[in-house]
Formats: C-alpha cells, sequence, structure tokens
C-alpha cells in the first residue's frame, strides 16, 4: 500500500488550459500510457477563479467537495460532502468556480481504452501550444498553417497536441451527464470484512466499474481495504486514521494494488471516514 499524508505535500501548479493560477497537490498516480493511468490530486482554485465552457472527456473523473460548493453547470453545484461521477463522454459546463474552492479529484482512463493524459503531459502540451496561441476561457486560440484562425476546447488542443495531432475520439457515453451522489440518503451497513466498520455503497458505474463507498470506523477500529480486482484509491474524509506506524490526517490518501489488503486504524479517541473509489478493472 501507498499512503501520503497532506502534511508533506505542497501546492504545484495545474496546467494552465482551464486557468492559470488554479494549484493542486499530487496524492497518488499511475503509470502514463497505460488504459488504467490515474491522477488523485486535491484541487484549489487560485485568484483568477475557474472558468470552463461545456465539454466532455475522453476519461473519467470522481470528485468529492470538501467546504465549498464546486460548480459543474448553470445552478449545478456539488455540496460539500457530495461525490460526483463524470463519465466518459458526458457533456457538463459551462461553469465558473471562485477563488479558495477545494476538491479532491481522481480523473483515471475509462473502458474506452482512451487511457488518461498525465498533469506532468498536459503541462508540457500547454506550455508549447502558448508559444504558438492563446489559451483564455477555457478555450484554445491559434492560427493554422493557411493563415486560417481557429477556437478548440483547451483540452483538447492539448490532447491532440501530445498525441501528435491525432483527432481526439469521444466514446458513446453510458451516462449522459454526471451522477451526483448525497451520501447521507444512504443506509450505514456492516461491512462483511473488518468488525464494527460500516460502510456506505454509494454506487457502481458500468460493467467494470468503477464504483464508491464511504467507509465509517470506530473509535480503535481496523479497515482492511475493499477486496477490489483492480486499483484502489482510499481518501480521509474525516478524522485521523493510522497506519505504518504513523497517523494520517483527513485529506491524506492510500492506494492499493489489485487484491491488496491493508491495516488502516482510526485513533481510540474518535472515529474516522474513508472514501473508497474502485478503479476499472480492465483485464
Amino acid at each position: 500500500m501507498k499512503a501520503v499524508s497532506i502534511e508533506d505535500l505542497s501546492w504545484q501548479p495545474y496546467p494552465g488550459q482551464r486557468s492559470t493560477t488554479t494549484e493542486y497537490l499530487p496524492l497518488h498516480k499511475g503509470e502514463p500510457g497505460k488504459p488504467d493511468n490515474y491522477e488523485l490530486t486535491i484541487v484549489r482554485i487560485g485568484a483568477d477563479g475557474n472558468f470552463s465552457p461545456r465539454h466532455r472527456h475522453n476519461f473519467e473523473q470522481i470528485r468529492w467537495a470538501f467546504n465549498h460548493p464546486v460548480n459543474y453547470g448553470p445552478k449545478l453545484d456539488l455540496l460539500p460532502g457530495q461525490l460526483g461521477y463524470f463519465p466518459e463522454g458526458g457533456y457538463y459546463g459551462p461553469f465558473s468556480i471562485p477563488p479558495g474552492t477545494e476538491w479532491l479529484i481522481v480523473q483515471f482512463g475509462g473502458l474506452s481504452g482512451a487511457g488518461y493524459l498525465s498533469w506532468q503531459e498536459l503541462m508540457r502540451g500547454y506550455l508549447e501550444l502558448k508559444e504558438l496561441g492563446e489559451f483564455k476561457d477555457g478555450v484554445y486560440r491559434s492560427v493554422k498553417p493557411d493563415g486560417k484562425a481557429f477556437n478548440k476546447d483547451g483540452y483538447e488542443a492539448v490532447w491532440e497536441h501530445v498525441h501528435h495531432s491525432t483527432p481526439i475520439e469521444y466514446p458513446t457515453p453510458k451516462y449522459p451527464e454526471p451522477v451526483i451522489m448525497n451520501p447521507a440518503g444512504f443506509e450505514w451497513r456492516a461491512d462483511p470484512d473488518d468488525d464494527g466498520v460500516l460502510r456506505r455503497m454509494l454506487g457502481t458505474f458500468g460493467e467494470r466499474g468503477p464504483s464508491a463507498q464511504l467507509v465509517r470506523l470506530p473509535p480503535g477500529g481496523h479497515y482492511g481495504g475493499p477486496r477490489h480486482s483492480g486499483t484502489s484509491l482510499l481518501a480521509v474524509v474525516s478524522g485521523k486514521v493510522v497506519t505504518q506506524d504513523r497517523s494520517f490526517p483527513t485529506r491524506s490518501a492510500f492506494a492499493l494494488a489489485p487484491n491488496e489488503r491493508a491495516k488502516i486504524s482510526a485513533t481510540r479517541d474518535a472515529e474516522a471516514q474513508l472514501l473508497v473509489m474502485n478503479l476499472p478493472v480492465f483485464s
């Protein structure tokens, strides 16, 4: 199990195809070029705010809102303590997010097989394209070799540049728009593997995932992991947990390899909650 404490991280600049002042904390990531590549981060909107036009992805997202609403469309917000699944191929936006907003996000390759472009690749593509045009309000504006001006979604422009002008393709969406889950509406059920541990099953999407659940550990309780045949990502969303001989506060995160088990414990004086996200299984 890979464990990262929020206390050990520092803010890094987010690739600027949407906003030049957004920052992120890198929690866990997969292997670039693989269909199951992923990146788990915490995003914070900078002083300029963040506007994005209506768009869609050739990858998937899961988002968790912390202390502020996260806008994702006209009059549509992911509220604090809610979870959102943003499927590949499904449109959302336009949206505008004010400065200071923070949320947890995992972006990962979907079952279409297009994979996921890492933020390091995005940053490289953004900086190279910036020499040839302008990114503004989520759109890239430049000029073709024949002198004709064109506009393109900022992410599409970077993706196609990194992939040597290969046109981006989008799968037929299994879900036409984001799915928002309100955990307060779900029942706590006993975990069959760990005594005293409760879980809220929030959703399973598509033939092979992803899926998400909340896990609640009683004071001093132990959790062994979700028993998943793919990658599992666990984020501390309340309280503090202990593993690998150290404590991990809220917003820390863990990555489990397929079928890997763990021993994560709540402190003796307080309960803790984990957001458990099982990524799709490709084999």
